[in-house]
């Protein structure tokens, strides 16, 4: 060892725990920490911690967080109802016909999205589908592939949902998946299967667009114009980016241009095509339109008219039976639809059932409140804690049972709403139930039954 060495070892202090010299401020040991040792001591989730009553660990923090969710989601939920029993008086296209134009171009194939949008927009459409003829039960869909420049379409205007959900799987699943976007052709598509659409039919186009740009044989401003003039309104979802071209499609057409963000947000656009939009000023004019009821026949196998036991011969019609025009007795393979030979409306008496609800509505619940003088979420708190040790009937102010579930709900939460007409009480999961699938109030309808 050195003699420096020595000199310094000489003259070192030793260390004391005590010695103030060697005490630390809070800011020098909160610069000291790493950083997940940061966010541990800032959040100091361990005094968060409780027990419940079976021993199991419980963050007070988290449950209050959930709670706060909860809660947004419901509000958001009844602003939604809302806005849609505003619209009641509203005139909407009833009997749609839409045809959708899918970008199957190299585009698809992009990872921006888990795995890639490929497999992000084919479940997403099957679930449009469904959902498009579950709102629009009087409507007719189609489908129209673009891919190599080239459109094609996939399905003509149907009103059956099972088979444009064969024709997506099949489309996605090819091989010759790729190539070039052509807006001009997918346009030309639709505007040749919209040509004899009814005129009391509204005529919409859904593009579902993953490019950046379109490879058009001709000018595509022109067929800008013949969409305009054929009254055709055009909304355009753009997967990637936001495209000039694209956007003035949809504000020439009347229609409705957005950029999607994420998955969760394509998937919100892309279901809000679904319910019926309001009719234009130009086309929504009054008319009356003349449909018949087909009445359903068994299904006949073979030639002739004995021929049940020859299962060879190829059919044409429903699986269990086939229909008949009342007007011209002409053949019909599923409803709605349009009789090839007298050209009349061919509807079933459930789809216009369930295409009531679109003009009447369930007028939106209102929040139950246990106590109205409650400013904030932080008093009512306190004040459902303060009864907590009182005597049970004191309890029961705060849990009211669903008239639709028969389930307990705590109102203080907020996740307790009331129908003004019939006033019973329903929780948030009924609530939603009622005004999406249901369309009908239970504790209106039992009202009525009780009277009679």
């Amino acid at each position: 060892m050195s003699s420096l060495e020595e000199e310094e070892r000489g003259n070192r202090i030793p260390f004391e725990p005590d010695d103030p010299r060697y005490e630390f401020t809070a800011e020098e040991e909160e610069n000291a920490l790493k950083a997940y040792e940061k966010r541990y001591q800032k959040e100091r989730t361990w005094e968060d911690l409780t027990e419940d009553a079976e021993g199991n660990l419980r963050s007070s923090s988290l449950e209050k967080d959930r709670s706060q969710r909860r809660r947004f989601l419901a509000n958001e939920k009844r602003k939604k109802i809302e806005k849609e029993a505003s619209q009641s008086r509203v005139a909407k296209g009833m009997i749609r016909y839409c045809y959708v134009i899918l970008d199957l171009s190299d585009a698809i194939h992009v990872e921006d999205m888990r795995p890639n949008r490929s497999a992000v927009l084919l479940p997403l459409m099957i679930k449009f589908v469904r959902e498009f003829f579950n709102q629009n039960p009087l409507s007719q869909l189609g489908l129209i592939a673009c891919k190599d420049g080239k459109a094609e379409r996939i399905t003509e205007l149907s009103g059956s949902p099972e088979t444009h959900v064969k024709a997506i799987k099949k489309a996605f699943a090819s091989d010759g998946v790729g190539g070039s976007f052509s807006l001009q052709n997918g346009l030309e598509q639709a505007m040749e299967g919209l040509r004899d659409v009814p005129p009391f039919g509204a005529r919409e186009i859904i593009a579902i667009i993953s490019s950046l740009s379109t490879c058009d044989p001709g000018n595509i401003n022109d067929s800008v114009r013949k969409v305009k003039k054929m009254k055709a309104r055009t909304n355009v979802i753009c997967v990637a980016a936001e495209t000039r071209v694209f956007k003035k499609l949809s504000e020439e057409t009347k229609g409705k241009f957005s950029v999607s963000l994420d998955q969760s947000h394509l998937t919100r656009l892309i279901m809000e095509c679904a319910p019926p939009p309001a009719l234009l000023l130009e086309t929504a004019k009054p008319a009356l339109v003349e449909m018949g009821f087909p009445r359903r026949e068994p299904r006949k196998f073979g030639l002739g008219a004995g021929d049940e036991d020859d299962r060879d011969v190829l059919t044409i019609g429903p699986r269990n039976g086939e229909y008949r025009c009342p007007r011209c007795e002409a053949r019909a393979e599923e409803l709605p639809s349009q009789c090839g030979t007298c050209q009349l409306s061919l509807v079933s008496s459930p789809h216009l059932a369930r295409s009531y609800h679109h003009l009447f509505p369930v007028m939106p619940f209102v929040e139950v409140k246990v106590d109205g003088d409650s400013k904030n979420e932080e008093e009512e708190e306190k004040k459902r804690k303060k009864n907590s040790g009182k005597d049970d009937d004191d309890d029961g102010q705060f849990l009211r049972e669903c008239f639709g579930c028969c389930v307990v709900v705590d109102a203080s939460t907020g996740m307790l709403s009331k129908c003004l007409k019939c006033e019973k009480e329903f929780c948030f999961a009924c609530d939603v139930y009622i005004h999406d699938r249901l369309h009908n109030c239970v504790g209106c309808l039992s009202t009525a039954l009780d009277k009679e």
